[in-house]
């Protein structure tokens, strides 16, 4: 696992929402030099009063590939039931799997677009893409068995309230009833997620 900033302080400028856009627009801003402030995700912490559209189960793809031995993006956010497919960029040996309880798989070891038996000599299959359907909600760290300073992570959700932020660090959550609210951020550079109560 790669190295974490040892402290970055997180303000969130939030802009309440306005009848034409519907939206909660926000902005990552952090108190170090940041290139690239896409590596965010940002919720609304599950609640009895955070309304609960149905999420249907046919999925939709999104992709997660490894280049540079990095995963890419390296925090990536879906609903249940949508499918990620990892493809290998690198001309190297590569492997994708999580030891999650509830979203536990491995794609095993694939170079370009071949797959490989364990111990990397015999091709078993060719694709130049390996695809995993989530089911379970949960934040699932994401290795490759053959670099272990490989990782990434995935956060399954079963409600629309989350955003991923892009290279500005913007955002933009469905819009919320009026009241109090737990608004959660992570990132690969957090040890642990942060938490802000906002009003909308």
């Amino acid at each position: 696992m790669g190295n974490f900033l040892f402290v970055i302080l997180v303000i969130i400028a939030l802009v309440k929402p306005n009848l034409s856009s519907g939206k909660l627009k926000g902005k990552i801003i952090v108190d170090r030099e940041l290139s690239d402030l896409s590596s965010f995700i940002v919720w609304i912490e599950k609640g009895k009063n955070l309304p609960s559209p149905k999420i249907k189960s046919k999925n939709k793809l999104k992709s997660m590939n490894q280049k540079n031995k990095t995963f890419y993006p390296k925090i990536l956010a879906i609903n249940i039931f949508d499918t990620v497919s990892f493809k290998n960029l690198d001309p190297i040996f590569h492997n994708v799997f999580s030891l999650h309880p509830k979203n536990k798989f491995d794609l095993g070891n694939f170079k370009g677009g071949n797959k490989f038996s364990d111990d990397l000599k015999n091709i078993l299959k060719g694709d130049k893409q390996y695809y995993h359907k989530f089911k379970n909600p949960g934040k699932v760290p994401i290795y490759c068995n053959i670099h272990p300073d490989m990782y990434g992570i995935i956060y399954i959700f079963d409600h629309h309230y989350f955003s991923s932020t892009n290279f500005l660090g913007e955002f933009e959550l469905p819009s919320l009833p009026k009241g109090n609210w737990v608004l959660m951020t992570d990132s690969p550079h957090f040890q642990r997620p942060h938490k802000k109560i906002i009003n909308v």
